[in-house]
């Protein structure tokens, strides 16, 4: 419904002047060369105030299918505070360095999607319980190895440092330490969710 009150409203407010220049008229207000950016928040604000219910009814269906697609891939990701993570047996059996981390991230294509990466320290430390151990993890990660695992960020040791080294994050207690980029250790994908509300 929605759909075809943008195509009435397009119809209704572009006209053409005899010079060929595009004119936006709306409610007293006219401008020329008016941007997509500036149609689309006149015709929102035209919907939104016009048609609150149909909004709100049309929006709770979007956020109904996008649940339902998150649940669908349940089975190899979990989601925590908008985040969709990594998660099947890999994540307790491959052990990579940085490069090889990163490398992987970006060629994985899991739950449809492809736009997944290495996660921050602190993203990492969100998925800690302390009050568990061996792992100390929150409930909905199932495949956790009680070990340490890869964050992107960097630990600085000075301006003479001729190594890269990485914060970890050991999941056998939650304790957290850095080490050389070349060392391997246990490897988890994350990506952030979609904004819209019909996908994720």
């Amino acid at each position: 419904m929605l759909k075809i009150w943008k195509y009435l409203l397009f119809s209704i407010v572009f006209i053409t002047t005899a010079s060929g220049e595009v004119l936006l008229t709306w409610g007293g207000y006219s401008k020329l060369d008016i941007t997509k950016n500036e149609v689309d928040a006149i015709i929102k604000n035209h919907i939104d105030t016009t048609y609150p219910e149909q909004v709100k009814e049309y929006n709770k269906k979007l956020a109904t299918i996008k649940e339902s697609k998150i649940q669908s891939v349940a089975d190899i990701t979990f989601v925590q505070k908008k985040l969709m993570w990594q998660d099947t047996p890999k994540n307790t059996t491959v052990m990579l360095n940085q490069l090889e981390f990163k490398r992987y991230c970006k060629g994985l294509n899991l739950a449809k999607r492809k736009d997944w990466r290495v996660p921050t320290y602190k993203e990492l430390l969100e998925l800690v319980d302390y009050s568990k151990a061996n792992p100390a993890t929150k409930e909905q990660v199932k495949h956790i190895a009680p070990s340490e695992y890869w964050s992107n960020t960097q630990k600085h040791l000075g301006k003479k440092q001729r190594e890269k080294n990485y914060w970890y994050v050991d999941f056998s207690l939650g304790e957290s330490n850095f080490g050389n980029e070349m060392e391997k250790r246990y490897i988890r994908c994350v990506r952030e969710l979609s904004l819209k509300k019909d996908n994720y």
